[in-house]
């Protein structure tokens, strides 16, 4: 079976590149293809780099479509399975060699992973125990996300043509994931072991343990422009879309929004939660 390990490198994530490729060079399974997309940088910031890859160099891109560019080059190019990797993270060692492994079962995977926070300094370890199902279905992710492009891949045999992704997607790997398990009927097999080291900072769209206004209000605007998508492929998306368009509308009324995000500190204050769980 032949691998591609996929990762998306810009501005954002770029100082944290040789922490990253440092955990790509210690793997135990060796036996895979690089394949970074380069986004508005040259190629001279990958100096850390002194393994085999392949290079898709973009300008002034979207995150939807740098995903879009980078599974569209691993289906066309006739990899077996896509991993995914994120350039601000750190792979355990077993990463892909478990990944590679969970796919030789099924056709969606996705690991635990443990959050960095503060500069490393405090980690919050297994960070997915108790929150997800060993299988998880479109039903449980039509909510909720916990499939993200740090710990998680698929057979490539899920798609049989290019992937469209709209460009001003947000939430990008819940659009990903959610379209193949509705177009393929398939789930999502969880690896209860954090085989990630999913570093928060600032320039990630990741509220865990960021429990705050600013990211009730994001979570409600990722999800209107996630649910607008959806519907237009599953009826069944319909309703979350109409219930979004009208919440973004009574936020703007500050004494709503007030009571709103109450309830949510209330709910979820010291408690873990999922990407866009917490409305």
């Amino acid at each position: 079976m032949t691998v591609a390990l996929g990762t998306v490198i810009h501005n954002h994530n770029i100082r944290f590149f040789k922490d990253f490729i440092t955990s790509i060079r210690n793997q135990t399974e060796q036996n895979f293809t690089l394949v970074i997309v380069l986004d508005s940088l040259q190629e001279d910031s990958l100096e850390h780099l002194d393994i085999d890859y392949i290079l898709i160099k973009l300008k002034n891109s979207t995150p939807a479509l740098n995903r879009q560019h980078l599974i569209n080059y691993i289906r066309k190019n006739d990899f077996d399975y896509c991993i995914f990797a994120d350039g601000d993270d750190i792979l355990d060692c077993d990463y892909i060699k478990s990944i590679g492994y969970a796919l030789t079962k099924y056709k969606i995977v996705f690991s635990d992973l443990n959050l960095l926070l503060d500069s490393n300094k405090h980690v919050i370890y297994d960070y997915y125990r108790n929150l997800v199902p060993s299988n998880v279905s479109i039903k449980f992710l039509k909510n909720k996300n916990c499939l993200g492009f740090s710990n998680s891949g698929f057979k490539t045999d899920l798609i049989d043509e290019d992937i469209r992704i709209p460009h001003d997607m947000l939430a990008v790997d819940w659009y990903l994931y959610s379209i193949l398990m509705i177009n393929y009927d398939v789930g999502a097999r969880f690896i209860p072991k954090s085989l990630i080291n999913y570093r928060i900072h600032g320039e990630n769209l990741a509220g865990y343990n960021n429990l705050n206004v600013e990211l009730i209000r994001k979570t409600i605007e990722i999800k209107l422009n996630f649910y607008n998508a959806m519907s237009k492929i599953d009826h069944r998306y319909l309703n979350f879309h109409a219930k979004y368009l009208e919440l973004t509308e009574l936020i703007t009324d500050e004494d709503y929004f007030l009571n709103l995000s109450n309830k949510v500190f209330n709910e979820y204050r010291n408690k873990k939660f999922l990407w866009w769980q917490i409305i």
